[in-house]
């Protein structure tokens, strides 16, 4: 997915033409460079914590599962201290940000959990895998619609 402003805004009505390609693989790390770890998947659902009973309880935030990978990643010891530079638009506040190994894709998961301050706005959000000050990966950006 893409977003960007264009140099100059069209006019409403104005017709305007795009060109691009779309390229299909089962083999996702020949379309990316081997030292730049790029997002394999996103999900979201309701945010939860987990009580002294093992239930989960819904908390009022938003959880993101971010899974990251690629060739140079996947030589990376499980152990490699890998963390997220994460950030938000003014309208959410991060309530939690983890990033784990993956066992099964031999990448990393992020979970960012976050509060949106009101539903009835955009919320903006970015992240990157880091090792120190080492970017592993490429920019992750998700833009929640309002109302959501």
């Amino acid at each position: 997915m893409t977003y960007w402003t264009p140099d100059q805004l069209p006019e409403p009505g104005k017709e305007m033409n795009f060109k691009y390609t779309i390229t299909f693989s089962r083999d996702e790390d020949k379309l990316h460079a081997p030292d730049n770890a790029y997002v394999m998947q996103t999900r979201r659902s309701t945010g939860d914590v987990k009580q002294s009973n093992l239930i989960r309880q819904p908390d009022g935030t938003i959880a993101f599962i971010v899974d990251f990978t690629g060739a140079d990643m996947k030589k990376l010891p499980a152990d490699t201290p890998v963390a997220a530079q994460a950030s938000t638009g003014d309208n959410a506040e991060i309530v939690e940000n983890t990033v784990r190994y993956n066992p099964v894709t031999k990448g990393w998961r992020m979970i960012l959990r976050l509060k949106v301050k009101d539903p009835k706005k955009t919320t903006e959000m970015r992240a990157a895998l880091v090792n120190g000050d080492d970017t592993l990966s490429e920019t992750w950006s998700y833009q929640l619609p309002a109302n959501e």
